[in-house]
């Protein structure tokens, strides 16, 4: 076994997915005061995301949790505000107050009634109409001036608990804790310790005990989400703020990982193949690191140790290499919840079929996330990323890393590239500017950061660019990049795209290509077709195109496909190239993942075959090869609710027997 390991360890919890600055002490904020960042309401009777009457907004630096735009009764609309991520091992801090009156037709239960829920299911697996997230919820009740209410208590929505080593089946269970009247403010803290011990403290006093959180096989709620787990414990989950019908504010919503190493992003797959591949992670603190590698398919395993020589933002890049082709393999890292990690090897040769899924242009929201759970259910091979994914708009290194770790945690695409291999590139928005060319200052710093977020094959040369290639089934893919040479290297009549560099490398890829189908693909579309005033398009850079025809000449390819992004508008064009090639070329234009439309990027082209401003969608492209020779690259324009909105074909006939 030959195993090549870049790995990047940070020394500081700070550098924590999704969080802020540190608020001191190890604590975490997972509120930034400013805004819902990181967080997404489930308002029963709505979908995951929707939150029509603002119950859930920020004020004077709160998170505020209201009626005031409700209209008729209550008529049970809990809120549940999820955090973004799962935790496992962590202590969660809140600051909260209850204050005015309950919403009319509120339960009464629910008079100054909140709480924080642990160990929730994945929101996107709750019902539209589902009252409470399946979790360990912390509850918060406010006393009425008189009699005693505590807080800080015990409730199992589709969940027992063991108390004493015996397990306890009651819904809810009374703290020890004295109540707390009137509007004041109240710390409550939970330690979670995944499935093992739970505590509760309520102004730093413990006033509550439990642990190993099980799901109630008999609760319609947890039952449906029982084919997604392997076991019916609950040893880790997302955290959520809950509203059941009295305002109540949190000023504080902090965490504090618990002692041991965790893994706080990823694992991510990439550069798979038939002998290796890649795997991103990221750590809370430094090492060693070190793993179990199983192949389960033959029933050996041995030890992976991590160094931990150099520091980059906790970043972990786990190259595998000399691996047995279409064989499962296991990770198990060491970490304190020992977390799992499975992929499976290409089939010897790359196979013979592969689906790979393109996009560019998406956001950390709903909208994105429907997408990759379409190109999940779609069985999608691959994934590539053609750029603005995500939007930085700055060369600053912080910001560069905070949003990479962001867009990694991002519903629907976290939980996509733990199956599916995922290999990107970069536009003008994640590089550092719209519509840059390579003479952007601080470029290094975005390639600094590009690299230590992505698993993906070796990309770039000699400190410069990130272009790269990959071959799955009969398909090899040259991802280009079209920002960091632009406008860097001749005269003004022939400024280049891709740089001296680039063109070489492409030559000599292209030149060792046996593939049947070469996919060239990148962020900036092939074209001059775009919205006026638009300057960073290959239209503008005509003799670069001229080197691209020349090249597909000289090397002798054919069957090519072209994919771009960039322009918030769907589109395939045909190139006339049939006098130089034998063919023409057809270029595929898919944008956006999210939902801002660009209606001006709809401008006229001679070889125009089809055009739609399509929020949410991608392109899906399948290849397949058989015995005789014959194959087939069929790529299909989808949106994130499984319709098919175009589709174009490449054909390669039977081989003629002599």
């Amino acid at each position: 076994m030959q195993i090549m390991i870049i790995c990047t360890i940070v020394a500081s919890l700070a550098c924590i997915a999704q969080s802020p600055p540190s608020a001191g002490d190890g604590w975490i904020p997972l509120f930034n005061g400013k805004d819902l960042d990181g967080w997404t309401p489930k308002l029963a009777g709505h979908e995951l995301g929707e939150d029509p009457m603002n119950t859930a907004a920020v004020e004077d630096g709160m998170i505020r949790i209201d009626y005031e735009d409700y209209e008729g009764d209550f008529d049970d609309r809990f809120l549940h505000l999820f955090h973004e991520i799962p935790w496992s091992r962590y202590r969660l801090r809140v600051e909260y107050r209850f204050h005015g009156d309950q919403a009319p037709g509120a339960p009464g239960w629910a008079w100054r009634n909140s709480g924080a829920m642990l160990h929730c299911q994945d929101p996107r697996t709750m019902g539209i109409d589902q009252p409470f997230p399946v979790c360990i919820e912390g509850q918060l009740l406010g006393g009425d001036g008189t009699g005693d209410r505590s807080t800080g208590n015990l409730c199992t929505p589709g969940t027992h608990v063991r108390i004493d080593d015996e397990l306890d089946r009651r819904h809810c269970i009374d703290s020890a804790s004295r109540t707390m009247h009137g509007d004041r403010w109240v710390t409550a803290e939970f330690e979670v310790d995944g499935d093992e011990r739970i505590r509760h403290f309520i102004e730093g006093e413990l006033v509550m005990e439990y642990g190993h959180p099980v799901l109630d096989v008999d609760s319609p709620d947890a039952a449906a989400i029982l084919p997604a787990n392997e076991s019916i414990t609950l040893d880790r989950g997302w955290i959520a703020l809950q509203g059941e019908g009295h305002p109540v504010d949190f000023r504080r919503v902090d965490i504090r990982p618990l002692d041991g190493l965790q893994i706080v992003g990823g694992p991510m797959l990439g550069d798979l193949r038939e002998d290796g591949a890649t795997v991103w992670l990221r750590f809370n603190e430094p090492g060693p690191v070190s793993c179990e590698i199983s192949d389960i398919d033959n029933g050996t395993d041995w030890d992976l140790e991590i160094p931990t020589e150099a520091v980059h933002d906790g970043s972990a890049k786990i190259t595998l290499g000399d691996l047995k082709p279409a064989t499962r393999y296991r990770l198990r890292f060491r970490d304190s919840a020992g977390t799992d990690f499975e992929f499976t090897t290409l089939p010897a040769g790359g196979g013979t079929s592969a689906r790979i899924a393109f996009g560019s242009c998406a956001k950390e929201q709903p909208g994105s996330a429907s997408v990759w759970r379409r190109m999940e259910a779609d069985g999608a091979t691959a994934l590539v990323l053609l750029g603005d994914t995500p939007y930085i708009d700055t060369t600053d290194l912080t910001v560069q890393r905070r949003r990479y770790r962001e867009f990694a945690a991002a519903d629907g695409y976290r939980q996509l590239v733990t199956k599916v291999p995922v290999y990107s590139t970069w536009d003008d928005h994640d590089i550092g500017r719209n519509d840059t060319d390579g003479n952007l200052d601080g470029k290094a710093n975005s390639r600094r950061a590009f690299l230590e977020h992505h698993p993906n094959p070796p990309s770039g040369e000699n400190g410069a660019g990130i272009y790269t290639s990959f071959r799955q089934g009969p398909a090899e893919v040259f991802i280009l990049d079209t920002r960091w040479f632009a406008a860097t290297e001749g005269g003004e009549d022939d400024p280049t795209l891709l740089g001296a560099a680039q063109w070489a490398w492409l030559e000599r890829g292209l030149q060792a290509s046996d593939a049947p189908f070469t996919i060239l693909c990148n962020g900036m579309v092939f074209n001059d077709a775009v919205r006026p005033g638009k300057t960073d398009c290959w239209g503008r850079y005509p003799k670069e195109y001229d080197r691209l025809i020349d090249l597909l000449e000289r090397t002798g390819t054919r069957n090519v496909l072209l994919v771009s992004g960039d322009v918030h508008w769907s589109r395939c064009i045909r190139h006339e190239a049939s006098e130089r090639l034998g063919y023409d070329l057809i270029e595929c234009v898919t944008s956006p993942i999210h939902e801002h439309l660009i209606k001006a990027a709809d401008a006229p082209h001679p070889g125009l075959r089809w055009s739609r401003g399509e929020i949410n969608s991608f392109l899906l492209v399948d290849v397949s090869t058989d015995d005789d020779g014959s194959g087939t690259l069929q790529a299909s324009f989808r949106n994130a609710s499984g319709e098919t909105l175009h589709t174009e074909t490449i054909a390669i006939p039977a081989a003629i027997s002599p």
